[in-house]
């Protein structure tokens, strides 16, 4: 039961996460995924993108900040109407 609950737990954290990045603007949720899901090198994003690591690093920063707030404000509604 622990098993199944902590899955369900995992799947509606990674669908939350989903969630928060659709509403990034485009460039922050490429770098997003490629750095946090894909865990690609910012060398690697920066080549990709043509732009420096500087730019991924501050984008990357950006993105999970907006993250952050989207995750913590959808915990907090979750928990408000299970209450």
């Amino acid at each position: 039961a622990l098993k199944a609950y902590a899955e369900a737990a995992r799947a509606d954290l990674m669908k939350a996460v989903e969630d928060a990045a659709s509403q990034l603007p485009h460039t922050q949720k490429i770098i997003f995924i490629l750095r946090d899901l894909q865990h690609l090198s910012p060398a690697e994003v920066a080549e990709i993108l043509e732009t420096t690591e500087d730019k991924i690093k501050s984008n990357l920063y950006h993105a999970r900040i907006a993250i952050g707030k989207y995750l913590k404000q959808h915990y907090q509604t979750q928990t408000m109407l299970e209450l």
